[in-house]
């Protein structure tokens, strides 16, 4: 724009340089508007959704974990807004008028680049701080935590004191000159430090998607239970798929000529990996929500009743109209088996420090510590029963072992 003699109407110039054969359009050119707006409303939904209902299971004992979400929800819809502010702009930059590029807009762009750090430094410590609940018997988990939430420090926040060097006129200097700059290819440095931390937040969510995998696989669960909680924690699959996409649009805009373009794909990128991020860190207060107040709606329990009417009560479990049969418990009487451990998920933890192992012969408690280790002060105890009849006229038998 700095060779574009005086006088000229700028918007009637495109601000880019089409490839060969293609014909710059201005008015209703190709665009990503309806690709943005459904995503950020999507997705947005859908977190702030989650983040309500982990708030609302936790309200009387809010702790840390979920201050940062608040916080990190915040900040998700910030940026979301000024990702739609930008929407107009999300065209091939050769259809783009070179008039829109203004100090205004340069400054939008600051405030993204400035808040997107924050944006995934809250949720996602708030994602490590829910495992540190979760697991709390485990050292090795509280170790993971702590690594964890000081690479996702230095992974996030260089970005709010990088971008007021590059992406922030010098004293003197006004945006339309920095976007002058920037637009001779002075903004590139940036551009650099953008893929170094794309490429660490791959390597980040891909940590968080292991971390509890350990765990959850020594579970003494049903193999169908087990697949409910790997399913929770597994959403954190989609933020490691967004974070990888994003890279790759990190990866195109260096030498690119098609900036608002790519940076269009980027951003719809970043707004799903942030609100992934909240979706992730609250799925498990929101599967608590569902089952304490959603699942017990009479709508729902009404729906369960007529899905089960027609199984077997001796498969299922459920009569004919949908209520547990229970039978009666008589002394002597085969008793169900629970299973060796069984861990409920709740909004506070999933993991206990006692757990009862059951053997033929009986059962043996074992009681551990608060580091999951066997503590030396449990008691273990075997006891074997025998159950014996006689007649009315037969004297009392006094053999009995216990």
């Amino acid at each position: 724009m700095a060779s574009v003699p005086p006088g000229v109407d700028l918007c009637k110039i495109p601000a880019g340089r089409p490839p060969a054969g293609v014909t710059p359009n201005l008015t209703n050119p190709e665009s990503l508007d309806a690709v943005t707006y459904s995503v950020c409303l999507i997705m947005t939904v859908w977190a702030v959704s989650f983040a309500t209902a982990r708030v609302y299971v936790n309200w009387h004992k809010l702790k840390l974990a979920d201050y940062f979400m608040i916080i990190a929800t915040i900040l998700t819809i910030t940026y979301t807004a000024l990702i739609l502010t930008l929407a107009p702009y999300n065209r091939h930059q050769w259809n783009v008028p070179a008039c829109w590029f203004t100090g205004k807009y340069i400054k939008t762009i600051y405030a993204q680049v400035t808040l997107v750090g924050p944006v995934l430094f809250f949720s996602k410590c708030a994602i490590f701080l829910m495992f540190r609940q979760l697991f709390e018997v485990h050292r090795s988990i509280q170790i993971c935590v702590w690594i964890g939430m000081v690479a996702t420090f230095l992974i996030y926040f260089p970005s709010i004191p990088l971008s007021a060097i590059f992406e922030a006129p010098r004293r003197g200097q006004s945006w339309e000159d920095l976007l002058r700059s920037l637009s001779a290819g002075n903004g590139l440095k940036l551009v650099y430090w953008g893929i170094v931390q794309g490429s660490c937040s791959v390597a980040l969510d891909l940590y968080i998607f292991v971390m509890p995998l350990p765990i959850l696989s020594r579970l003494h669960l049903p193999f169908a239970k087990k697949m409910q909680l790997l399913a929770v924690f597994g959403t954190a699959l989609i933020g490691v798929a967004a974070s990888v996409i994003a890279l790759v649009y990190r990866i195109e805009l260096l030498g690119n000529d098609d900036s608002t373009w790519q940076q269009a794909c980027l951003a719809v990128c970043v707004v799903a990996e942030n609100n992934v991020a909240i979706v992730v860190g609250s799925m498990p207060a929101f599967a608590n929500f569902m089952r304490l107040h959603v699942a017990e709606l009479p709508t729902i329990r009404s729906l369960r009743s007529k899905l089960w009417s027609g199984s077997s009560n001796d498969k299922s479990g459920f009569g004919s109209s949908g209520e547990v049969a229970n039978p009666v418990a008589t002394f002597g009487s085969p008793q169900p088996r629970k299973p060796a451990a069984y861990y409920e998920l709740t909004e506070s933890a999933i993991m206990r420090s006692q757990f009862t192992t059951v053997h033929e012969e009986g059962v043996v408690q074992k009681s551990t510590g608060q580091n999951g280790n066997e503590s030396g002060n449990g008691i273990v105890r075997t006891m074997d029963i025998f159950q014996q009849s006689r007649r009315r006229d037969e004297p009392q038998s006094t053999d009995h072992l216990v």
